[in-house]
């Protein structure tokens, strides 16, 4: 947390190696990190980087290539020019899917709630109006599987208990 550009609090430590350019300690100055030499997917020159690629793009070979990525939405992004790049352009396909309209989903076998339909991840969507209904609905599941979880380490413990008592006698 930074304010008035002095850091207040950080997440993580750092290795204090002598390697280390960026030094991060409470009460110093903010300043960002330095750029990676990554390009900027808004604003790179698509067609020129990709013009050359024959190779299936992984999700790896995105995040290293822009700055702008997670590593969810690099996967879910290659899996989608992977399956398309034969009909389309990398570059209409990259640009279809920074422009897609948000549809908050939750996929059954995946605790998130997701802006989009992450379409490499496998399972039963539910879509929904807006964020708010999403995180809802999702934390209810939460509470619901938590819930059963205590049940189940319940009964497990008193089959368990049992089990014992069997066995002494």
């Amino acid at each position: 947390m930074v304010k008035n550009g002095v850091i207040l609090g950080i997440l993580k430590g750092q290795s204090q190696t002598l390697e280390s350019k960026r030094i991060l300690l409470i009460g110093t100055k903010y300043s960002p990190p330095e750029k990676q030499g990554k390009f900027n997917v808004y604003t790179a020159n698509l067609d020129e980087i990709f013009k050359d690629i024959k190779r299936e793009i992984t999700g790896n070979y995105l995040l290293n290539l822009f700055d702008n990525f997670s590593p969810i939405t690099a996967e879910e992004l290659s899996f989608i020019i992977n399956q398309n790049k034969e009909n389309q352009s990398i570059k209409s396909i990259i640009e279809g899917f920074l422009n897609q309209k948000t549809q908050p989903t939750i996929i059954d076998g995946v605790l998130d709630v997701f802006p989009i339909d992450y379409s490499h991840l496998v399972g039963n969507r539910t879509y929904y109006d807006n964020f708010l209904d999403a995180q809802t609905k999702f934390y209810d599941k939460v509470e619901t599987l938590s819930a059963f979880n205590s049940l189940k380490n319940s009964i497990e413990q008193k089959i368990s208990a049992l089990l014992k008592k069997e066995n002494k006698t």
